[in-house]
């Protein structure tokens, strides 16, 4: 389940009272700016309320706002089971305390938080106490949890785990430990979460697949900081590809491998469109184009890379096109296009909003011709022809 904008269920009257079961699945929430308290997915859970079995993720960035956590504000009743992945900010500065906290703002007298797991950071930037990575005061119980993030405040803390301290602790941690894990089994959510806390999230453009080495029960592809984890190219040729953490190798552009650290990880791979199997790149063979999509694909490949040094391109039909072939991917980083492309006298028409007078100036183009009516437009390498136009 997504919610773009996320307003709590309940306020601070009105509590939850009734058990959420949370079956294991995914909820992400997107709170921003708000100076409204009693924030996060649940405003307050009451006494006899139970929230339980559920993975909360997104963004949670309010403004002076205090009582906030992930699964609730506040709360006087259990959470039990749960993860939280959403990194947390508040800029709070009153005479009161934020109450921040990565699982709940403010764990009440006789509530409880046990077997739930933090993987964000928390952060105030106020100058309040009160911040914590599971919650941020304590008047309860708080018991087997484990926070993998970091607090950020400009007051000092009881501990990284419960900014203001009242209540009981129990069992908080920041590290794996495979006795823990063992005790914790009956808890699926809170296991998984503590065994494999980072996720690895990877973006395809253009015609290709990674596999993830491994794809836990909840559907997260999950690792923990310190392990080695591989991306596997199972389909497609890599024109490009960013990480977001420096890499440890590379197969030949089958298989990418890193370090995993304390964070998510993200990483983007950009794949060659595929050429016309019928043609060779030849002079005697080339590949053609005959639509505005044969064009894309072309225009696609030299963008990302495929420069066509000592091939060739024929147009086969008059097409339209909105997609200059090449150019600055970066102040730094220019594709040209170095083959040679034949337009066999069709026209090759569209890129709106250029005209002639545009092209002798633009940087794009100067190294390309154009073609807007009866002009052809990717950027030309040092050895590239354009005929026939």
């Amino acid at each position: 389940m997504i919610a773009a904008s996320w307003t709590p269920l309940g306020h601070d009257s009105i509590a939850f009272a009734g058990t959420f079961y949370g079956e294991n699945h995914t909820i992400r929430i997107y709170i921003s700016n708000t100076s409204d308290n009693y924030q996060g997915l649940f405003a307050k859970i009451g006494t006899s309320g139970k929230v339980q079995d559920l993975h909360l993720t997104g963004i949670i960035n309010v403004g002076n706002a205090r009582m906030v956590g992930g699964i609730a504000g506040d709360n006087y009743g259990t959470i039990e089971n749960c993860w939280v992945s959403a990194d947390m900010a508040s800029s709070h500065n009153s005479i009161y305390d934020a109450d921040l906290g990565g699982i709940a703002g403010w764990n009440e007298n006789g509530a409880t938080i046990q077997f739930c797991c933090m993987t964000g950071n928390v952060q105030n930037t106020g100058g309040n106490s009160g911040v914590g990575g599971i919650a941020g005061s304590n008047d309860g119980t708080i018991e087997h949890c484990t926070f993998y993030g970091s607090v950020s405040a400009n007051d000092s803390q009881d501990s990284k785990y419960v900014g203001d301290q009242d209540g009981t602790e129990n069992d908080l941690r920041d590290t794996y430990d495979n006795n823990h894990y063992s005790y914790a089994s009956g808890y699926g959510m809170y296991a998984y979460a503590y065994k494999f806390p980072y996720s690895v999230t990877v973006n395809n453009i253009g015609h290709g697949s990674i596999q993830t080495e491994a794809v836990g029960e909840y559907g997260v592809p999950g690792t923990r900081a310190g392990e080695t984890f591989t991306l596997h190219v199972t389909s497609g040729s890599v024109a490009r590809f960013t990480i977001d953490i420096p890499l440890q190798g590379q197969n030949d552009g089958s298989s990418y491998w890193f370090v995993m650290r304390n964070k998510n990880i993200t990483a983007t791979f950009v794949f060659y469109e595929d050429r016309p199997t019928q043609s060779n790149g030849t002079e005697d063979d080339p590949y053609l184009i005959s639509s505005a999509d044969d064009w894309n694909k072309f225009a696609h490949n030299v963008t990302y890379g495929r420069n066509y040094s000592g091939q060739y391109v024929k147009l086969t039909n008059d097409i339209s096109v909105t997609t200059m072939a090449g150019g600055y991917q970066d102040d730094d980083n220019y594709q040209p296009f170095s083959g040679t492309f034949d337009g066999d006298r069709y026209l090759s028409k569209g890129y709106p909003g250029q005209t002639h007078e545009n092209f002798q100036n633009h940087r794009d183009i100067n190294r390309f011709a154009c073609v807007i009516n009866r002009r052809f437009r990717p950027p030309i390498g040092n050895h590239s022809n354009i005929n026939n136009f």
